[in-house]
């Protein structure tokens, strides 16, 4: 299985980029340039399964996508399907 890891240091309070990331309903109006819709199916603990329609590497995708949120340090995302 392929596994992709990225970093970016910014100059922001951790708990805030955490918060502003995970609030996958807002992010289409807070990133629209990457996300064109996002739907959460399921919450369950630290575990939230989406739909998403997004814009990456200049390509359109649908994918369901599994996060795993450690908060503030870690967010895990498995691609379930797309």
């Amino acid at each position: 299985m392929p596994k992709v890891k990225v970093e970016k240091i910014i100059k922001a309070e951790r708990g805030k980029v955490f918060s502003t990331i995970t609030d996958f309903e807002n992010l289409p109006g807070k990133l629209p340039e990457f996300f064109k819709s996002v739907k959460v199916v399921s919450k369950d603990g630290n575990t939230v399964v989406i739909e998403e329609s997004a814009k990456m590497a200049g390509r359109d995708i649908t994918q369901k996508t599994k996060h795993l949120l450690t908060p503030p340090e870690r967010h895990e995302v498995f691609i379930l399907d797309g």
